[in-house]
């Protein structure tokens, strides 16, 4: 499981007060769809994320990495250290915070990116060729 720059912290990311606006009836004419779709998530995550709380510590056990730019004023950098307390059944777990990043490491660390997928894909590989050796 790769964490990039996501929010995990109920209440842990910046939200406009033109979110809400937007949201008016009369107002949504004027906005893409898409627009709509993003901000209808955004809203919404902290009520998805205080339901999922309690299920970070037993339900996930896969291999995680998680990336966050520490300069991210859109998800605020603690989400991070929110994750990492919590994956405490996780396979393997990973964290780095990229000093002087923001939002967009899709686009300012590609190629970490990539590295750390290949690394998650190595590691499922190996956890499934051991535990096919258990049988």
């Amino acid at each position: 499981m790769l964490l990039r720059s996501v929010s995990r912290g109920a209440g842990e990311e910046k939200t406009y007060d033109f979110s809400y606006i937007t949201e008016h009836f009369l107002l949504q004419w004027m906005l893409p769809g898409s627009i709509h779709v993003l901000n209808r998530e955004k809203l919404s995550h902290k009520m998805q994320l205080d339901s999922m709380h309690n299920l970070w510590k037993f339900r996930i056990r896969a291999a995680a990495i998680v990336l966050h730019g520490d300069a991210d004023g859109l998800i605020y950098p603690r989400n991070a250290f929110y994750a990492k307390e919590r994956l405490t059944n996780a396979a393997y777990l990973e964290m780095q915070m990229l000093p002087g990043n923001k939002h967009d490491l899709l686009w300012s660390q590609r190629s970490l990116l990539e590295t750390s997928l290949e690394k998650l894909l190595k590691l499922t590989a190996q956890r499934m060729q051991y535990s096919e050796g258990m049988q």
